[in-house]
Formats: structure tokens, C-alpha cells, sequence
């Protein structure tokens, strides 16, 4: 989904289209989401969705704190933690 978010657009512009996909789920995994931006934006247009942003540690240490998303670190050519 990322090529659906232009950094200029409103979050509720990223994710125009997605609107059933999005009402339909209660937590969103980005994996390799960088510093969060994509996953902050999903989690502002659709509020009743909690985030996670996955990626490499040194990756996710540079990162900001965004309301209900969780940041964690890890290397997703190895073990990745269950989700519902």
C-alpha cells in the first residue's frame, strides 16, 4: 500500500479507496514502515485502528511517537511475533 501515500496529501487523501479494507480490520503491521509516517497516517484517518511500525532496530530507534502506534524493532527475515 505504500504507493498510495503521497507525503503532501491529508491522511484521509492516503488512503482514499481503501475505505472497506480499513473499516474491516482492528490492528495494521507496516513492515519495513521506515520511521512510521505510512502507518501514522492509516491509524488518523481510521482511528478505531492500532499501528504497528516494523523494522530493522537502528531503524525504528530514529523514530517519532505517534498516537496508537507502537514501534518495534526487528528483522523480519527471522522470527516475527504472532498477531491477531
Amino acid at each position: 500500500m505504500a504507493w498510495c501515500v503521497q507525503p503532501r496529501l491529508s491522511p484521509e487523501q492516503s488512503c482514499w479507496g481503501y475505505k472497506e479494507v480499513f473499516n474491516s480490520i482492528r490492528s495494521l503491521v507496516d513492515v519495513g514502515g521506515r520511521t512510521g509516517g505510512l502507518i501514522s497516517n492509516i491509524v488518523k484517518a481510521y482511528p478505531h485502528i492500532k499501528g504497528v511500525n516494523f523494522d530493522l532496530p537502528y531503524v525504528v530507534l530514529t523514530t517519532l511517537a505517534y498516537n496508537r502506534v507502537c514501534h518495534v524493532g526487528g528483522d523480519m527475515f527471522h522470527v516475527i511475533s504472532n498477531v491477531d
